[in-house]
């Protein structure tokens, strides 16, 4: 009998520069239920996050351009009224 595990977020914008990082990321987060929106750009991510909403945001530390906490900080900017729970996580 496997377990359940309750769902917190239903919503994830993935952002990590790392493409495989990324997909087996997504591929988890979607196999446990979760919509999963991936890029590893966090320039498209903004613009995605203009666009809707995400509960849990997942974000690299070190990308190219713009990295994770920047990207967190310029969501905290824009969006006081519905902040996404955060991750940041970093391979190296």
């Amino acid at each position: 009998m496997s377990r359940q595990i309750p769902r917190i977020a239903s919503r994830v914008l993935l952002v990590d520069d790392d493409n495989y990082v990324r997909d087996v990321t997504a591929l988890i987060l979607e196999r446990m239920g979760y919509y999963v929106r991936a890029t590893g750009n966090g320039f498209e991510a903004l613009r995605w996050l203009e666009e809707e909403a995400y509960d849990l945001l997942v974000l690299d530390v070190k990308m190219p351009e713009i990295d994770g906490p920047t990207l967190y900080r310029a969501v905290l900017a824009g969006n006081a009224d519905r902040l996404p729970a955060l991750v940041l996580c970093t391979a190296s």
